[in-house]
């Protein structure tokens, strides 16, 4: 994603969120209603301003009486920004996301950018409970070009504790660091998500390993118009697809060390005609995507109500990361075809 882009939006957005001002009342009116009715933020900040120069005492004392004028947080956080008191502009953040919740997304833009500073990042950990905070992770992780930075702050902040927020977070996070080559950061993030549980990294499918929050360093299912897999009823993946048309169904990133493996699939049709499967296994080292050496490649029909294959894949030192990838095709004829996987599991030879 073009930086300058993101922080174009970002002015677009900030422009948005700052109310407009009804025209400017003179100081001498101000201050009659002020001295009729003296706790009024909204004249507080228009007589700081009113003489074309800020008077941030004034402008602090109207903050002192309520905190729900967005115009005095706005003029306070840009004063903050100016004298570089981050504390303080933190906190003017805090203040409009807690009372403005529509101004959101123009804040978000701001802080998104602002993450990749380390200093902010360890100060705004301390806002980790607010109910705006995994909204602020959530924006950030979809629209950073690099999407690290929000993962940091997420873990600093203990966003994984809570189960709710670990469900929002962890497909968002895990899905754009992989799409960015940070792998090593995925599966790290995987690891607190499941709460140090390991027994998502079985490569047979289980419970665990089918968990589409961790995806896709879990088996991401998929669905198209034309071909789908999902869970099947004894816990394994169960695929159908429709005559004369492919798509791809499953997929997942491993980190298995060098060696060959042995690769048994035990294929059960359930309905329709044979369906025909390709395995894909290409090697990522956690970089930029681009032409993946192709480490694997296995084809089936299952021509028979029940088919097994065990085949050999090899994976070279030089492929720290793996990427499986299952498409099927239908055959020619009237109705889709449908199996089931009763067996399936990756041995060391």
């Amino acid at each position: 994603m073009d930086t300058r882009a993101s922080q174009q939006r970002a002015s677009d957005a900030e422009a948005r969120a700052r109310a407009p001002l009804p025209p400017p009342r003179d100081a001498a009116t101000l201050r009659n209603e002020l001295q009729a009715e003296p706790l009024q933020p909204a004249a507080l900040r228009e007589l700081a301003t009113a003489a074309g120069q800020t008077d941030i005492g004034l402008l602090k004392l109207a903050d002192r009486v309520s905190r729900r004028d967005p115009t005095t947080q706005i003029l306070l956080l840009d004063e903050a920004a100016r004298a570089g008191d981050l504390d303080q502009a933190l906190r003017h953040y805090d203040v409009l996301l807690s009372t403005r919740p529509s101004a959101a997304p123009a804040l978000y833009a701001q802080l998104a950018i602002a993450l990749e500073n380390e200093e902010i990042r360890q100060k705004l950990k301390a806002y980790g409970k607010r109910d705006w905070f995994s909204g602020l992770i959530a924006f950030a992780a979809a629209e950073a070009e690099d999407a690290r930075p929000a993962a940091q702050l997420a873990v600093r902040a203990r966003q994984f504790e809570d189960p709710k927020t670990a469900d929002r977070l962890a497909p968002l996070l895990l899905s754009r660091l992989a799409q960015q080559g940070h792998l090593e950061e995925a599966f790290e993030l995987a690891s607190l998500a499941a709460h140090q549980d390991r027994s998502w990294r079985d490569f047979d499918f289980t419970r665990a390993s089918l968990d589409q929050r961790l995806a896709p360093v879990t088996w991401a299912l998929f669905e198209t118009a034309n071909a789908r897999g999902e869970l099947a009823p004894n816990g394994n993946v169960a695929v159908t697809v429709d005559p004369l048309t492919s798509g791809q169904v499953l997929r997942r990133i491993t980190r298995l060390g060098a060696g060959t493996y042995e690769f048994w699939q035990l294929a059960v049709r359930t309905s329709g005609p044979a369906a025909a499967l390709e395995w894909r296994v290409t090697c990522q080292d956690g970089g930029a995507e681009a032409d993946l050496p192709l480490i694997g490649e296995q084809r089936l029909v299952l021509k028979h109500e029940r088919t097994l294959q065990r085949a050999d894949v090899s994976i070279p030192a030089s492929c720290p990361y793996q990427e499986w990838a299952l498409r099927v095709r239908g055959e020619d004829a009237q109705s889709p075809s449908s199996f089931y996987f009763e067996e399936f599991r990756l041995e060391a030879r």
